[in-house]
């Protein structure tokens, strides 16, 4: 009897997709809990630059996640880790021209900087549009909540924003409650079956 075909596109590490779990029908769950957990493990740890903790816990984080959904996940680690370099060196050019970091936040640096974060998530975008036919979507997302940081740090002010108080640890976790809930919303609607690509072999979000 011949076995029914496999929803596993290769056996390369950046080609597979892997059929979830019969109960893993939402992707927003897990992509909010690993944001959380990631975001209250970089404020208790201080002594580490949040850019590492990012690097190292976040990004293979996703990739754990989007592996059962999106084709060549693997590329989703060296995509992240080339717009951290890139950011990062932005960074540093806008410190160096704007003042040590932690008092330079005016308008137009953060504008800036958002922006440049939204271009760095290209690479994310070139993953995610091997599997779905509304990627662009997720820059959208990037430049919406990117952006949306500007008028609230410009709320609390520099001095504020910067004093590590409790208001503001309290706030960084709802903005990050927020992006991540977003996020995940909007990944769950581009995974649907009728967001995937003409051929699509692997697993998709139930539209119910």
């Amino acid at each position: 009897m011949e076995r029914p075909a496999s929803p596993v596109t290769s056996a390369a590490p950046f080609d597979v997709v892997v059929k979830p779990p019969p109960k893993a029908r939402s992707i927003v769950v897990p992509w909010v809990v690993a944001h959380l957990l990631v975001s209250a493990l970089q404020h208790s740890l201080t002594e580490v630059p949040w850019r590492m903790v990012w690097s190292l816990l976040l990004v293979p984080a996703e990739w754990f996640i989007l592996r059962t959904w999106i084709a060549r996940a693997g590329w989703w680690i060296p995509a992240n880790v080339l717009g951290g370099i890139v950011t990062a060196t932005v960074w540093g050019l806008l410190v160096a021209a704007d003042g040590a970091e932690g008092t330079s936040g005016g308008a137009g640096f953060m504008l800036t900087w958002s922006l440049v974060v939204t271009l760095a998530g290209t690479g994310e975008w070139l993953v995610l549009r091997q599997s779905t036919t509304r990627a662009a979507w997720w820059l959208v997302g990037l430049a919406v909540s990117n952006f949306a940081l500007v008028p609230i740090r410009a709320l609390l002010g520099e001095g504020l924003w910067t004093s590590g108080s409790t208001l503001v640890a309290l706030g960084s976790g709802a903005i990050t409650t927020v992006r991540a809930l977003v996020g995940g919303m909007l990944l769950q609607w581009m995974f649907l079956p009728r967001h995937r690509p003409a051929g699509w072999k692997g697993p998709s979000v139930s539209p119910t």
